[in-house]
């Protein structure tokens, strides 16, 4: 009965429980926000050290720190009385769901060996207390979710700012920020209690697909499908995720020695970097283009194929780890039709490209118009529509104005297809590829920029955009902040490439 005086009291609330949920919710989303851009800000990467990247911090820059610092524990402690000791109705434990006409939850125990394990029967009904149950599973997870997300950007950051994790540990009275803002989310049991929630949250959509969802909840639910915590918990990954996480505990436990808190630095870095998900706090300003058919028409009959596209999506966590001002690069493929009878040579003989093995075998895929070729971290190098690609903040449509042949480009574009993701960035091996690499291969005619970077070569989605402020690429379409820019657009290019200043843009 507790379990549903608790869920009562969430209901009794109303709508003003949730708004203040979300509210304090994008409240820490947005402290931790700008603490990881303070640091990265102020970061020093091993290559190309600059007399500003290692002079101390100012006075004004501390205290502003500081400052942040304790909004985020204010902040926390709001969050504890009111959300996480409140909220988990599932205390942590596994539910299982079945439907019925009236919702109900009880605890129950099973046999496990020698093992007794306690878990909760639900029987779930889209009635009001069932929708409040859900509210409270879905609020609890998405801060969960949050904190250790930012977490691993907080620690990826924090690699090349030790001077900041000696002002966050032993430079404010309070002690150590990272222990008592984020220890609590890395003990194992926390981190079964959260996927606990999310497998419940998904039992109850697959029993109940068309129940009516709470408006005033939907941030939390497009958080949480964008998690790279909770794409990680709900993977076959997720055993060897909480046990990491488990080690991480340990070692932070014992962050007040120097050495130990850098270990830990470095394996959140390196969990992140061995797997990096794709978190997601909005989604791109040039969406709505791509849900609009007529603006989709009238883009692609500006495209031709093997057109260059880049883009930038600053609210990805993928993207603020790429230098420079873009953060992604693809090939544009283009319909078949445009094709022409562009020739290839195929055993000793000159055939359509269209005809060629390589494209025969994805015409299903080119049908469906996925004509969009790119290099992901997932799944490696696939083929998406242009749609898909549009969820972007900024466009660059770069072409190459002599396109010597373009039947054995798109051949060799193709024949990418499938390769996995290089998390090397080596732009010397062709057995994986990152985005920027995917140019390398297709375009070769082109003597590409390329920058040394821990003994191998690497090419950034800039380096693919430099080549058009040399005139050897023309600037075809831009799109900078969600809106189309006009005017020289090369020139135009050149400031956002130069540094983050923005465009001016007239009405």
């Amino acid at each position: 009965m507790a379990h549903v005086a608790l869920i009562l009291s969430f209901l009794f609330a109303g709508t003003t429980w949730a708004q203040s949920h979300v509210g304090a919710f994008h409240r820490g989303l947005a402290l931790q926000e700008a603490l990881v851009t303070f640091a990265e800000s102020r970061s020093c990467p091993p290559t190309g050290l600059t007399d500003e990247c290692q002079r101390p911090l100012s006075a004004n820059e501390l205290s502003a720190l500081k400052s942040l610092m304790r909004d985020l524990e204010a902040w926390r402690a709001q969050t504890d009385g009111t959300i996480f000791q409140g909220l988990d109705v599932l205390k942590g434990l596994p539910a299982e769901l079945r439907e019925g006409s009236e919702f109900a939850i009880q605890e129950a125990r099973r046999w496990r060996g020698l093992s007794r394990q306690r878990y909760l029967r639900i029987t779930w009904a889209p009635d009001a207390v069932g929708r409040a149950f859900e509210g409270q599973v879905l609020t609890h997870a998405t801060f969960e979710l949050m904190l250790f997300d930012q977490l691993l950007r907080l620690s990826r950051a924090l690699v090349e700012t030790p001077r900041l994790l000696k002002v966050m540990e032993f430079d404010t009275a309070e002690g150590s920020l990272l222990e008592r803002l984020y220890g609590p989310l890395m003990q194992e049991k926390q981190w079964f209690g959260v996927m606990h929630a999310l497998n419940a949250l998904a039992q109850i959509e697959r029993i109940s697909p068309q129940r009516q969802h709470d408006p005033a909840l939907v941030a939390f639910e497009q958080y949480t499908a964008q998690s790279y915590s909770a794409q990680k918990l709900c993977s076959s990954e997720r055993a060897a995720f909480v046990g990491e996480l488990g080690q991480l505990a340990k070692v932070l436990a014992q962050t007040r020695r120097s050495e130990r808190l850098n270990r830990l630095i470095g394996r959140l870095s390196q969990i992140f970097g061995n797997a990096a998900g794709q978190v997601q706090t909005r989604s791109g300003k040039l969406r709505p283009l791509a849900q609009d058919p007529r603006a989709m028409r009238n883009l692609r009959a500006e495209l031709r194929p093997l057109d260059v596209l880049l883009e930038k999506t600053p609210f990805r966590l993928t993207d603020r780890f790429i230098p420079g001002f873009y953060g992604h690069v693809a090939i544009w493929l283009g319909p078949i039709e445009q094709w022409g009878e562009w020739p290839v040579e195929y055993q000793g003989q000159w055939i359509p490209v269209r005809l060629h093995p390589v494209v025969r075998n994805l015409l299903p895929l080119l049908q469906q118009e996925k004509l969009v070729l790119e290099s992901l971290r997932l799944p490696g190098v696939t083929l998406n529509t242009l749609e898909h690609f549009m969820d972007i903040d900024d466009l660059l449509v770069l072409r190459s104005p002599e396109l010597r042949d373009p039947g054995a480009m798109l051949v060799k574009a193709l024949q990418q297809y499938g390769k996995p993701y290089d998390f090397n960035f080596d732009v010397e091996t062709e057995r994986e590829l990152v985005c920027s690499e995917l140019i390398y291969q297709v375009f070769t005619d082109e003597n590409w920029p390329t920058e040394s970077t821990l003994g191998r070569y690497t090419i950034s989605p800039d380096h693919v955009a430099q080549k058009a402020l040399e005139g050897r690429l023309d600037v075809e379409l831009l799109y900078h902040d969600g809106r189309r820019v006009s005017g020289d657009l090369r020139a135009k290019l050149g400031e956002l490439l130069r540094g983050p200043a923005a465009l001016r843009f007239e009405n």
